[in-house]
């Protein structure tokens, strides 16, 4: 309907359309419009639409396969918030600063978040914006829940899950219960959560964003059985999950369960099903909580399969990235499980490494108040 030279409306009508496909699934699609989209959009200067775009390939989480990936998804962040102040829209800064939490963070990229985190705190509290509070809030509990800072992470959490019900009701409970989890588990109290996680599965039977975590409950207590049921319900549709931002959450929750059951057949395919995330975190959602190095859960895994080689070698990537994103509780986790790596493996001079890891698996879990971790440890070092 438009006249060819009508380029002002023209884009904002393509930038409709790649998202739209976006939504429905249609990339190839997507992508056409999107770069014909971009290239009007750049040459229009028109910067409501080019927000508009950048935000679009955010929409959908994506996997890095190399540096030069993660190079381009950062370039993308930076040039989203800077377009940020120029939009009319007061929500843009918000979701420029809350993608930049969720990709940095999958990146390992902890001063990003830690820039963003603040923004958003400056604008919540700036004009009083309830909603930038609550986001804020859960991502600062993010970042104490990788210092280890278990305390500052419950209170930060529990802030923002009063601040969320002020605004949202009761449908908030997800972001916080995702992070009790996840400081209940270190702490050693996760039969405290358990029941709530099997009202959840209880009440949305057809659900299964819970039974994951809830399979790696039941391994972690002892619980044999329902731990293996529930894997194999999972594999018997070939861990199907959702792309979502809780996908390598909810496989890195698998892979311990697969590697403390040592389920071979499960592992293996989970091992495919992580290599995307090499490079990467393992990330749940925008502000809910960073687990580290996805290659941790690789070397689990690779573990599981009698893959000594390859889990060594993940292992050491997972020290580096961790130590550098200065996640503390996944560090002392990587030691704990490259110590158990290297005397299943055996050989010569590998016992004083085992040893000296093991050790500085023990003085973070202590020092941070990681019960479950200590209870792990406790025999192999006193």
């Amino acid at each position: 309907m438009l006249s060819p030279d009508d380029d002002r409306r023209k884009c904002p009508i393509l930038t409709f359309l790649a998202r739209a496909h976006r939504l429905a699934g249609d990339a190839e699609k997507s992508e056409r419009f999107n770069r014909q989209a971009t290239e009007l959009a750049r040459r229009l200067d028109d910067r409501g639409s080019l927000f508009n775009l950048l935000v679009d390939r955010f929409l959908v989480p994506r996997q890095i396969a190399s540096p030069h990936d993660a190079k381009g998804l950062l370039a993308e962040l930076d040039e989203l918030i800077q377009l940020s102040p120029s939009v009319r829209d007061e929500d843009a800064k918000t979701r420029a600063h809350s993608f930049d939490i969720y990709v940095s963070a999958e990146l390992g990229e902890r001063a990003r978040v830690e820039r963003s985190v603040a923004a958003l705190t400056e604008l919540g509290e700036g004009r009083q914006r309830l909603h930038v509070q609550w986001i804020a809030r859960h991502g600062a509990a993010m970042l104490a829940i990788l210092d280890g800072d278990f305390a500052t992470a419950e209170t930060l959490a529990g802030q923002a899950l009063k601040i969320g019900r002020q605004i949202h009701g009761e449908q908030v409970e997800g972001v916080y219960g995702i992070q009790m989890f996840s400081l209940r588990r270190e702490q050693g109290r996760l039969a405290e959560v358990a029941p709530v996680m099997k009202r959840f599965i209880d009440e949305n039977p057809t659900d299964t964003a819970w039974l994951p975590g809830f399979a790696l409950v039941a391994a972690d207590l002892g619980f044999e059985e329902p731990a293996r049921r529930r894997l194999r319900e999972l594999a018997e549709g070939g861990f199907d999950m959702p792309f979502d931002a809780k996908r390598s959450a909810s496989l890195s929750y698998l892979a311990e369960t697969a590697a403390l059951l040592g389920d071979i057949e499960s592992a293996a395919r989970l091992y495919e099903l992580m290599s995307v995330y090499q490079h990467m975190t393992i990330t749940a959602g925008i502000v809910t909580v960073c687990y580290g190095a996805a290659s941790r859960y690789l070397g689990m895994l690779a573990a599981t399969l009698g893959e000594f080689d390859k889990a060594e070698a993940h292992f050491e990537h997972a020290l580096e990235m961790n130590a550098r994103i200065g996640g503390r509780p996944w560090l002392a986790h990587t030691k704990a499980e490259y110590a158990l790596l290297l005397r299943r493996r055996g050989g010569k001079g590998v016992g004083g490494r085992a040893e000296a890891l093991a050790n500085e698996a023990w003085e973070i879990a202590a020092e941070l108040d990681m019960d479950r971790l200590k209870q792990r440890l406790q025999p192999k070092v006193h």
